[in-house]
């Protein structure tokens, strides 16, 4: 759970540095598939990842 809860936060700051697209960041947090980190994302924070993207 702990190391979920990193991943997902570590993602959130990746893409509001906005250097990165999704795919990319979701595979830097360690993500095999872009679609389960962004189904993950927004079940825990409520907002896709694009909508984050700086």
């Amino acid at each position: 759970m702990y190391l979920r809860t990193f991943r997902l936060e570590e993602s959130k700051r990746l893409l509001q540095a906005g250097n990165q697209s999704v795919t990319d960041v979701a595979f830097e947090v360690r993500y095999a598939q872009h679609r389960t980190f962004s189904r993950e994302f927004k079940k825990f924070f409520g907002d896709t990842p694009s909508h984050y993207l700086g």
